[in-house]
């Protein structure tokens, strides 16, 4: 069993924030307020996966969610990749006194209600509005009309290209040029390489970073990447790789780690919590 180390505030983390903007107003669809374990949210009522999971048990991955709590201390800076509308950036705010939040989702229906979900619980954040890539300027979002979560994005070979929704896209390291984190989710469907790959400087600058992400072996099968391969590059850029099942952290040989995935299903996936050797 692995026992996360616990975080203490940063020395350079802010001690003041901008106030947040009002929100456009929520229109054009119906929506429902739910109470959750990160307070009251506000969802689209033609969201079939989310929405009533959350109406059912009042949370979110709550695996997740408790190794996330597990993480955040005063003074945590937290970056939320993939923050879909807002609730693992609700959690963070809530985890623990001081912590700055930025959040980073590209589809625009998202972007709706994770801005007026932050705004409606009085959530100071930073919100962010395009995908995260290793150097890519543009990426061709899909997603599905009844699980927004399951947004997708694709940034190579764009030439020839068509689609009705493109986002603007750019690396880590270039839209926080001068910003370290402490903790790190990432959650975006088979991007995670990229996404990482984009914040090489961040990292480097960010001792004792400890970050979350999705692996999701079918999905990243679909992007044309291999599984086993991706965990080995991870552990070739300097990551130590623990595996989240259920609610234990455990270290996994890779092999281990795909077979854990592959007995759930097309869909069964695992969080990584990555740390630099």
């Amino acid at each position: 069993m692995w026992t996360p180390r616990f975080l203490s505030r940063s020395a350079d983390a802010p001690t003041a924030v901008v106030a947040p903007s009002i929100p456009p107003a929520l229109a054009g669809d119906e929506f429902e307020c739910l109470d959750t374990d990160v307070g009251p949210m506000w969802f689209r009522k033609s969201d079939d996966v989310i929405r009533p999971h959350v109406r059912s048990t009042g949370t979110w991955e709550s695996e997740e969610g408790q190794l996330l709590r597990s993480l955040i201390r005063p003074g945590c800076r937290f970056l939320d990749v993939g923050a879909n509308i807002g609730y693992f950036s609700l959690l963070a705010a809530s985890a623990a006194p001081h912590v700055t939040v930025d959040a980073v989702e590209p589809l625009p229906a998202n972007l709706e209600l994770l801005r007026f979900n932050l705004w409606y619980r009085g959530v100071t954040a930073r919100i962010w509005p395009l995908a995260l890539s290793d150097g890519g300027r543009g990426a061709v979002l899909s997603t599905s009309t009844t699980n927004p979560g399951d947004t997708r994005s694709r940034m190579d070979r764009l030439v020839g290209t068509t689609s009705s929704l493109v986002a603007p896209a750019a690396s880590a390291d270039e839209l926080f040029s001068d910003r370290s984190f402490d903790v790190v989710k990432i959650d975006v469907q088979g991007s995670e390489p990229e996404v990482l790959r984009g914040m090489t400087e961040i990292i480097a600058r960010s001792p004792g970073i400890v970050i979350v992400a999705e692996f999701w072996p079918q999905a990243l099968t679909e992007r044309g990447r291999h599984p086993l391969d991706v965990l080995d590059g991870y552990r070739r850029a300097g990551f130590e790789i623990v595996t989240q099942v259920g609610n234990d952290l455990a270290m996994l040989d890779d092999n281990a780690v795909i077979a854990t995935t592959t007995s759930a299903g097309p869909y069964g996936q695992v969080n990584l919590v990555l740390r630099q050797r």
